[in-house]
C-alpha cells in the first residue's frame, strides 16, 4: 500500500509490504516524467526520487523538483526480497 509517511513532508510516500518480508529486501526507485521532451521543457537530471529508508515492512520514497524542493511526482519502483 502506498500512503503518505507519519510526518506528511512534501513529496513522501511510505510502501508498506503485506506480508512484510522476512529480512530487509532489495530495490530500485525512479521518478517518471509524462510530458514532451523539447530542448526548453522535459525532465531535469535533478528531478528525482531517492530511497529515504528500506525496512523489512516498509520503504519510504521521497521525490522532488530541479530545485531540490519535496515535491509530489510520479515513480516506479520494485522491490525483491525473501518472503
Amino acid at each position: 500500500m502506498v500512503s503518505p509517511p507519519d510526518n506528511n513532508a512534501p513529496g513522501e510516500y511510505k510502501i508498506s509490504f503485506t506480508p512484510p518480508f522476512s529480512s530487509p529486501p532489495s530495490a530500485a526507485v525512479t521518478q517518471m516524467f509524462h510530458g514532451k521532451l523539447s530542448p526548453n521543457l522535459g525532465p531535469d537530471t535533478r528531478d528525482n526520487a531517492v530511497i529515504v529508508e528500506l525496512t523489512a515492512a516498509y520503504m519510504l520514497v521521497k521525490t522532488g523538483d530541479s530545485l531540490g524542493q519535496g515535491t509530489y511526482r510520479s515513480f516506479t519502483f520494485v522491490v525483491v526480497g525473501p518472503q
